[in-house]
């Protein structure tokens, strides 16, 4: 019984550290460019009630603020360090699975019909 809980306390501290961080998330997305042309009023508009605008890289906070906008998280999730809708969506943006056609934005999402 004792393994049982020590094994599923194990799997939780896993999947935590699975969830996919605003910059890496920014990187596999391929929106680094986008990111940086966000002006620090446009992110201190997009991260409103964000508790730590002030102590992180201006970088950072643009990554964050890109993933809000397009409403892939929220600040209050943001807040919480909550980044499963982040992993999420990363992870069905990514999906390579044989029944999916591919994303609108495919060069060559006609040919596969």
């Amino acid at each position: 019984m004792k393994n049982k809980i020590l094994l599923t306390l194990m799997l939780l501290n896993l999947t935590a550290f699975a969830a996919t961080e605003p910059s890496s998330a920014i990187e596999k997305l391929k929106l680094q460019e986008l990111a940086k042309t966000y002006p620090k009023e446009k992110i201190e508009k997009s991260l409103k009630g964000y508790k730590n605008i002030k102590t992180e890289s201006s970088e950072s906070l643009s990554h964050k603020a890109v993933l809000v906008d397009l409403n892939i998280t929220s600040v209050e999730m943001l807040n919480q360090k909550n980044y499963s809708s982040i992993t999420e969506y990363v992870s069905d943006f990514l999906d390579n699975n044989e029944n999916s056609l591919g994303n609108i934005s495919d060069k060559n999402i006609l040919k596969k019909f």
